[in-house]
């Protein structure tokens, strides 16, 4: 339910080129109060109580962005002129010589045609070819790698599927995709990642499931303790291959993939390509066929704006006057570090907002009830970093702002790309300091 917040605007709270409403906007979500309510949970005016804002500032002037801002700013097309360029023939999966429970399972879940990438990169897969495929969130990569895997398994013999993800969100993503997918089937999938019973899933993995799921660290803790036989697994996906670069899993993942067997299919999935990208791959494999699919499609459904600021206290009042906005409704906010993370959603909350931070500073179950409740609407403004919010899936995010700006384009891309989903069109803001 909606409320007015009764928040006082400032003259000097302008937010780039977007519009602006009118005193006594409302957002979505929180109890109904009066209001000029101080309760803990009410809105709270900005004059009551207000404290100066000093976080986000980037640690040094090596990790500035430099991007042109003109980048950040862009009209989202029409819909239905999206869906008239698809500039290509979509694979039906009923014409693909699938397990009839895995084609089954793809009906119940309403899929009866591929995506893009894996309109592509599925053929190649099932013909047994290493894969590198490269596209951004919310393209269907997931069902790039599982569908085909999932059906070589059902047709194959002996065959078993290693996922390696970079966080447990992700991880945990996958595990729930590839369980819809092996219902009613011989298929046994599990996950194995930190902050979880060690205890449990050690049982489940002398079960010798087919399909694992994991982070390169506790697969790797696994493998060491002898209940993860990696030397069995005859096929690898190494999702989100940048992230787990950026996060320094380049020794772990090559250690992972040399203790497979001999003989493997592997696959690799990645928002963005780059030298490390392909470095690691020619690493790992001698040949594999690569297809991209353009990161800025998933931009086109994204109006994209710039707000400008020339100080941190009005950073904070500026993102204030994004957030009391009625079209605002379900919004993520990108910021670099765990550390102002929690600083901003310390003031958010203060000042009556329904904000909730993660980031990997935070417990297993915390990170899983926060993003639980994020897509149950409990909260309807999510502060995050990077690293954490990957593997976040919820299709209803109206918004995107990047409170921090993003250290290259291709990251962007992949912020953004959590809105605008399923037929839908998103906003995203970028916050940009100095004037023009």
């Amino acid at each position: 339910m909606a409320y007015k917040t009764g928040f006082r605007k400032s003259s000097s709270s302008n937010t780039g080129n977007s519009s602006r409403k009118n005193s006594g906007s409302s957002y979505r979500g929180g109890k109904s109060n009066n209001s000029h309510s101080s309760s803990r949970n009410g809105g709270r005016s900005r004059s009551r109580g207000r404290r100066s804002y000093r976080g986000g500032r980037r640690k040094s002037s090596n990790n500035t962005t430099t991007i042109n801002p003109q980048k950040y700013i862009s009209k989202a097309q029409p819909i239905q002129e999206n869906k008239n360029e698809q500039n290509f023939e979509a694979l039906q999966f009923s014409d693909l010589a699938l397990h009839d429970n895995l084609l089954e399972n793809l009906n119940r879940k309403g899929f009866t045609s591929a995506t893009e990438i894996q309109t592509k990169a599925i053929p190649a897969i099932v013909a047994g070819q290493n894969v590198l495929g490269i596209s951004s969130t919310g393209s269907g990569k997931t069902g790039a790698f599982l569908i085909p895997m999932v059906n070589k398994i059902l047709t194959g013999n002996n065959e078993s599927l290693l996922v390696v993800a970079p966080t447990r969100e992700l991880a945990m993503q996958i595990e729930k995709e590839a369980i819809s997918l092996v219902l009613g089937t011989f298929i046994r999938v599990t996950r194995v990642i930190g902050g979880e019973s060690m205890g449990r899933q050690i049982s489940q993995l002398k079960r010798r499931p087919h399909i694992v799921i994991g982070t390169p660290g506790r697969i790797n803790d696994m493998a060491e303790r002898g209940v993860l036989k990696l030397q069995f697994f005859n096929n690898i996906v190494l999702d989100e291959v940048d992230r787990m670069l950026d996060m320094g899993f380049v020794h772990d993942i090559t250690k992972i993939y040399n203790a497979l067997g001999q003989e493997k299919q592997a696959l690799f999935f990645s928002a963005t390509i780059d030298n490390r990208v392909e470095k690691i791959i020619s690493s790992l494999v001698s040949s594999y066929e690569s297809f991209k699919i353009n990161s800025n499609t998933s931009a086109k459904n994204v109006n994209q704006d710039v707000i400008r600021y020339s100080s941190r206290d009005e950073k904070v009042e500026k993102l204030h006057d994004l957030l009391i906005k009625e079209e605002v409704t379900k919004t993520i906010v990108f910021i670099e570090t765990k550390r102002y993370v929690d600083k901003v959603e310390r003031e958010l909350q203060n000042r009556g907002f329904k904000a909730v931070a993660i980031h990997g500073g935070k417990t297993q179950g915390k990170r899983k009830s926060v993003l639980r409740k994020y897509r149950d609407n409990h909260f309807n403004v999510l502060i995050a970093t990077n690293v954490a919010a990957r593997g976040l899936d919820v299709d209803d995010i109206s918004h995107v702002i990047n409170f921090d700006e993003p250290q290259t384009y291709d990251e962007y891309i992949h912020r953004i790309g959590r809105t605008g989903r399923n037929g839908r069109s998103g906003t995203a803001y970028t916050f940009v300091q100095g004037r023009r």
